[in-house]
């Protein structure tokens, strides 16, 4: 199944990693500010803008400190997708395997994979109209990226 990957080294051990990963708490210290979180079950939302986009993620698989697999449930691009965390210890390090795995022909999927995705944005006539491709698409399908340093998000 196509998707979008990330592969990035982590200047900590797995086992402070892995928090950031696995939990509500966790994601707002690295990627939204407006998360809550179902206690117990671990489900959690992620919102942005105001809440006018949310993300419902719910644990699929949770295993300290190697695993976070979550499955996406709401949100227009990326419901049924699912998002995979993989740490591997590498010495004093984590490598850190990202994994956002698509399902069907959803915009995201569309976007990524075959670079159909469109946004709607307004025209003159206050009308919508589809956007073009991004230039990333055109150039090639899919989408790989590898980072070497990650931000220091543990302190």
């Amino acid at each position: 199944m196509p998707g979008i990957k990330h592969s990035i080294s982590i200047g900590a051990e797995p086992h402070f990693v892995y928090p950031l990963v696995a939990s509500g708490q966790g994601f707002a210290r690295w990627w939204a500010s407006d998360v809550t979180e179902e206690k117990p079950g671990g489900n959690v939302e992620l919102g942005f803008f105001q809440r006018a986009t949310v993300y419902g993620l719910k644990p699929i698989q949770l295993v300290a400190p190697r695993q976070a697999h979550w499955l996406c449930q709401t949100g227009k691009e990326w419901a049924g997708t699912r998002l995979l965390f993989d740490l591997a210890p590498d010495g004093k390090n984590t490598l850190l395997r990202f994994t956002h795995r698509l399902a069907g022909r959803n915009g995201l999927f569309r976007l990524v994979y075959d670079g159909l995705g469109r946004a709607n944005v307004p025209n003159q006539s206050g009308g919508r109209r589809p956007h073009s491709r991004p230039a990333i698409c055109r150039r090639r399908p899919g989408l790989l990226i590898e980072r070497q340093r990650a931000p220091d998000i543990l302190s």
